[in-house]
């Protein structure tokens, strides 16, 4: 199935006519940079290296130089940063799983004597948006309103060196000037406050790379010589394609196990079929995938089997629940992978979550997770340091968000 940038990120690229306030995680792109007028010759060779640099990209799963698994995607629509009155950088958005390898090999493919073609990796953050009909030409209106609706918001523009005014073009060439639809987007930030303070607002992912981590993670699998592992990384990273986790910070869902993955491997764990099983305990129940599918040995699949959820014929969802936790709690393996699993959870409901989500997402932890922790810490003791360690982690957490809930009252 063809993969649609403007339809599955709509929030993005689809903007109302009436101002917004958008937060952008980090995107890359293909981009090209010069200046001059979008009639002259350099603003239209620049969009032909783009155009022929996108559709090396498209065509790598097919040559074999990228996974099948990456499937087919509709090239974006073309956008603009403008990075002074002169000077602009034409962009195309990559999809999530397009690396910085496969783009190296693209831009191979297309060499041309027209500037340099760039892997760019950007994150706009807190941004004010709208869409805007008919010709460019004139914009000044929709970004007084946007400006008037960013101040009653509490923000104000943050036009600079680093962040700019953008353009995004829905409409293709051929399109009469009046039925254009253009995206406008300007970054803002919260009044009176300065980007560093900003900052502390972006998302999880800053804090970690995902194409580092999972670097990392295939690189500590091949010195200790875990196959399961390696296999089961590739396998994660090719099914978790183009899931996101919940809210609005728009994290690849892969982050996830990577992230419990590595937790695991800085706790000390040291077993093959235990952090196979790290990478690969969502793929069955968010991905379809049957267990017998499963690139690893059969312990390792007991251990996904026990942390995908079910429901019995004639079982209610509470029911359901308790079995659930029973049979992880008779698992030493499966045990600290749910407690890391649940680690890693926790620390993202106060960006993914409504209040009352967030407040259910805590008593099941007391109900079901602390108990589970316990039970793990009595019965399985060669996992001692780790069980003490994300224990630790979950009720400081856990405690944090309580009273951060509490305030809010």
């Amino acid at each position: 199935m063809t993969f649609v940038m403007r339809q599955e990120e709509r929030e993005y690229y689809l903007p109302g006519d009436v101002p917004s306030i958008v937060r952008l995680p980090k995107m890359n792109f293909l981009a090209v940079q010069g200046e001059g007028d979008p009639a002259e010759d350099a603003y239209r060779q620049a969009v032909a290296l783009l155009c022929a640099a996108a559709c090396a990209v498209q065509d790598a799963p097919e040559t074999g130089r990228a996974p099948a698994s990456h499937g087919s995607y509709e090239t974006p629509p073309l956008e603009r940063l403008y990075l002074d009155k002169k000077q602009w950088l034409l962009l195309l958005r990559l999809p999530d799983h397009v690396t910085k390898r496969e783009f190296d090999r693209a831009a191979e493919q297309v060499e041309q004597d027209c500037g340099g073609l760039e892997f760019f990796t950007y994150q706009e953050g807190w941004c004010v948006q709208c869409m805007h009909h008919g010709p460019c030409d004139d914009v000044s209106a929709e970004v007084l309103s946007m400006e008037a609706y960013a101040a009653s918001q509490g923000y104000e523009m943050d036009l600079s060196g680093q962040r700019y005014h953008h353009e995004i073009y829905l409409s293709g060439p051929d399109c009469p000037a009046e039925e254009r639809r253009t995206v406008l987007r300007r970054p803002v930030r919260l009044s009176g406050q300065k980007d560093d303070v900003n900052r502390l607002s972006e998302p999880e992912e800053q804090l970690y790379d995902v194409e580092q981590m999972q670097a990392g993670i295939q690189a500590f699998a091949r010195q200790h010589g875990f196959s399961q592992m390696e296999a089961a990384l590739d396998f994660a990273v090719r099914h978790h394609a183009r899931q996101y986790r919940r809210g609005k910070t728009h994290v690849p869902y892969i982050y996830h196990p990577l992230m419990v993955a590595c937790q695991g491997i800085a706790l000390g764990l040291r077993e093959d079929d235990l952090l196979a099983a790290a990478l690969l305990h969502d793929v069955c129940e968010d991905c379809g995938v049957a267990f017998s599918e499963l690139p690893v040995g059969d312990s390792a699949r007991e251990i996904v089997r026990l942390l995908t959820k079910n429901t019995m014929p004639g079982e209610s969802a509470e029911e359901a629940k308790k079995r659930y936790y029973a049979a992880i709690a008779g698992h030493p393996q499966a045990a600290v992978i749910k407690i890391l699993d649940r680690c890693h959870n926790i620390s993202g409901v106060a960006t993914g979550f409504s209040r009352r989500k967030m407040v259910n997402y805590i008593l099941e932890t007391e109900k079901y997770v602390l108990p589970l922790l316990e039970t793990a810490r009595e019965n399985y003791p060669r996992y001692s340091g780790p069980l003490f360690a994300a224990g630790y982690h979950l009720k400081s957490v856990l405690e944090t968000l309580k009273a951060m809930l509490e305030r809010k009252n």
